[in-house]
């Protein structure tokens, strides 16, 4: 049985969740799968990205299918919508208020669009049932078939973000997260992964960044955690410690990317700013300009009055890196750069600098900053400054290297520093 909706449905409710196609909502009764055997899931005919089946035998459980494999999720251990049993051919019906779409009696697997009249909600309150005489009594909506699946609404990540107001529990398949693909779960903070394809160090990640969609790929770090493979603006990983393509943009920290962070690169030791400065401090979260904020008297922040809660996390406002990513703590740097604590980037005490950062599987370069004072860079290809988000009184905690050591430090929140991102 196929379906296809247009407009919100709500089943169960009269005021369906507005970042919802489809809302279920029920205190008594779950969400039904079609439900197949094994046979039965491998015989579907070219099955689509994002489809889901329950299979009843061998390792039973919840499937979906990844645009070339099924893939395992989790293991097994008042009015209605009437059954559209028609003929082979089409039955067409409205739905004017809370009144019931009929259809003749008849063959079976006939694909069934409904199309709400009106600009409106489409409700239809009570149990929904599809392909079945006998929906099982704990769904709210049961789709029976042992030919066909479930398919969430499918769309990318850009689109996936553009939900207004995303209700707990709103499920997609970001057609372009992860290696091919994953079926995602909102849940209420951030959109997590119910199952993925991605893998660290294989995967890539695809986002709008600067206005542009730009690729990178993942890298397992020397503790374990995936980091982007490169610095956010960088054009590619780095080919040394002083590859300016790899140095990326300078941000200043809180700050979103609004355009003041970025730096065209000329060559190991030199660039310029993309955008010019202002000492006119910003009074919100957001500057609302490209302009690098300079120092103003004593306050060594962007932002009059300093806002701490920033960067925190995958949802901390103005976190400048893709969906599911966010920057790494001071605690998970000092991890990185002690590889667990038994050796700084993991060949001892030597390396306790730009060689060992550079040796790191993060390959991090010498990108230098942008001066809080004038906007200027300094320390280009002698110097690595990388904000984390640990906030230390009126400043921030960066990881700093040169040639000859690496240290955790506290830096004014009005520098410009690089960027990389950990995926959560």
């Amino acid at each position: 049985m196929g379906g296809g909706v247009n407009a919100q449905v709500g089943i169960g409710t009269t005021t369906p969740n507005a970042s919802a196609v489809l809302d279920l909502t029920s205190t008594t009764q779950g969400l039904l799968p079609p439900r197949m055997t094994q046979a039965q899931r491998s015989a579907i005919s070219s099955p689509t990205t994002g489809l889901m089946v329950y299979q009843t035998d061998g390792t039973s459980g919840l499937y979906f299918h990844t645009g070339s494999a099924w893939v395992y999720i989790i293991n097994a251990s008042g009015s209605t919508l009437p059954v559209a049993n028609g003929g082979t051919g089409s039955t067409t019906g409205s739905i004017t208020g809370t009144s019931a779409l009929t259809f003749a009696a008849g063959g079976t697997n006939q694909d069934v669009t409904i199309t709400p009249t009106g600009t409106g909600n489409t409700v239809l309150n009570g149990d929904a049932v599809v392909g079945t005489a006998s929906p099982n009594a704990s769904a709210v909506l049961e789709a029976a078939s042992t030919t066909k699946g479930f398919l969430p609404p499918r769309m990318t990540q850009d689109q996936r973000n553009a939900i207004v107001s995303p209700a707990a529990g709103l499920m997609v398949w970001c057609t372009n997260c992860g290696t091919a693909g994953e079926l995602q779960v909102y849940n209420g903070t951030t959109w997590t992964n119910l199952a993925s394809t991605f893998t660290c160090g294989t995967s890539t990640v695809t986002f709008t960044y600067n206005g542009a969609s730009v690729t990178y790929g993942t890298v397992t770090g020397a503790n374990s955690k995936c980091w982007l493979d490169r610095n956010l603006g960088a054009t590619q990983v780095a080919t040394g410690s002083t590859d300016h393509l790899a140095y990326g943009d300078l941000f200043q920290w809180g700050r979103g990317a609004d355009g003041h962070q970025r730096i065209n690169w000329t060559n190991a030791t030199t660039g310029t700013a993309v955008n010019s400065t202002t000492p006119t401090l910003s009074t919100t979260d957001t500057p609302g300009n490209a302009l690098f904020i300079t120092i103003n008297g004593g306050n060594n922040d962007w932002r009059s009055p300093q806002n701490v809660n920033l960067w925190q996390g995958v949802s901390g406002t103005n976190n400048p890196c893709p969906s599911g990513y966010r920057l790494p703590t001071e605690t998970e740097w000092l991890a990185e750069r002690n590889n667990g604590g038994t050796a700084f980037w993991g060949t001892g005490s030597a390396q306790n600098n730009a060689t060992g950062a550079f040796a790191s599987p993060l390959k991090l370069p010498l990108s230098g900053y942008l001066n809080l004072s004038n906007g200027a860079l300094n320390y280009v290809g002698a110097y690595g400054f990388y904000w984390s988000s640990t906030v230390s009184g009126a400043n921030s905690v960066s990881l700093i290297f040169d040639i000859s050591s690496s240290s955790m430090n506290t830096s004014f929140r009005k520098d410009g520093c690089a960027v990389r991102c950990l995926k959560d």
